[in-house]
């Protein structure tokens, strides 16, 4: 299977949560900085790296 590039959103929740912030609160941070995000498909794309 081909490996895709992570996405920006997926790269800062993975970093937010490197500097100590819970799951939840890094996805709510980075889904309220860019409206335009899905949180199902932001979701799907975490599960492959957490």
């Amino acid at each position: 299977m081909a490996r895709r590039k992570k996405s920006t959103a997926c790269s800062k929740v993975l970093q937010l949560m490197d500097q100590d912030y819970s799951y939840q609160k890094a996805l709510k941070k980075v889904l309220k900085e860019d409206k335009r995000l899905s949180k199902k498909r932001l979701e799907e794309e975490l599960n492959i790296y957490i």
